[in-house]
């Protein structure tokens, strides 16, 4: 009897130990598989992440393309207005060159101290002496400025879509009669140049702009008689057409 229980003993405890053996090495392969699949679901978000992360790039990247034809487009378009409106100007200089021959061809009978043709910051000047034009302190035109402004009213009449404007100016001497100030004779001779241009010549009165500069815009010295002759004077300033300009910067069309 004292012989079995030893026996029994040990075959009882490799049953235990056998029972005992499987269950933990299970427990630990669960243990290891749920690792494994929380290990796979962090790396599946990881490849998610990844791929919105490629996919918000490869749109930034589509946008940039996108981007870099507008600007292509773009600077197509800069370039070619570019071009025409640099061609538009060469075009206004030539023109300006036949404009001022034109000018000085009409008026070269009259005498340097009375008249003068300049091109200058892109514009041309004619300037008249007033006593061309004038007689002292009147606003009438005379005969003999009425024959030369018809031969100016020529020209104009022949680039119409050059604008004219009218400048009066006077010395700074006070003036005597009917006007109250200088600016007022200045502005007044402007006027009937611009109306005697329209009533007699023809030329088309949204194309004029008559001022008067009184005697704030001097060429000459006031302090000298000869100074004082060349202030009172009527400036006709030619002008380009600027809206053509535009037009052609807006792809409107030719100059």
């Amino acid at each position: 009897m004292n012989k079995i229980l030893p026996v029994v003993a040990s075959l009882f405890g490799c049953m235990l130990l056998a029972s005992c053996g499987p269950g933990k090495k299970l427990t630990q392969a669960n243990a290891t598989i749920t690792q494994l699949q929380a290990a796979n679901t962090q790396l599946q978000q990881q490849v998610a992440a990844r791929e919105t992360a490629l996919a918000g790039l490869k749109k930034q990247y589509d946008t940039c393309q996108q981007q870099n034809a507008d600007c292509d487009t773009a600077m197509a378009i800069v370039r070619r207005n570019l071009q025409a409106i640099n061609n538009a100007l060469a075009q206004e200089g030539t023109s300006y060159r036949q404009i001022r021959e034109k000018v000085d061809e009409s008026l070269i009978a009259f005498s340097d101290a009375d008249l003068g043709v300049s091109y200058r910051q892109g514009l041309i000047h004619i300037s008249m002496n007033d006593k061309l034009l004038f007689g002292s302190g009147s606003v009438s035109v005379s005969e003999d400025g009425k024959e030369v402004l018809e031969m100016v009213a020529g020209v104009l009449n022949q680039y119409p879509k050059l604008s004219v404007i009218v400048v009066g100016n006077t010395d700074d001497q006070p003036i005597r009669g009917s006007f109250k100030d200088n600016w007022s004779l200045s502005t007044e001779r402007a006027n009937a140049i611009v109306r005697l241009f329209r009533d007699n010549f023809n030329v088309d009165p949204a194309r004029l702009t008559a001022a008067g500069r009184g005697k704030y815009n001097p060429v000459g010295d006031n302090s000298t008689e000869e100074g004082r002759a060349m202030n009172r004077r009527i400036d006709i300033v030619l002008n380009p057409d600027l809206s053509r300009l535009w037009e052609v910067r807006q792809g409107g069309g030719e100059w």
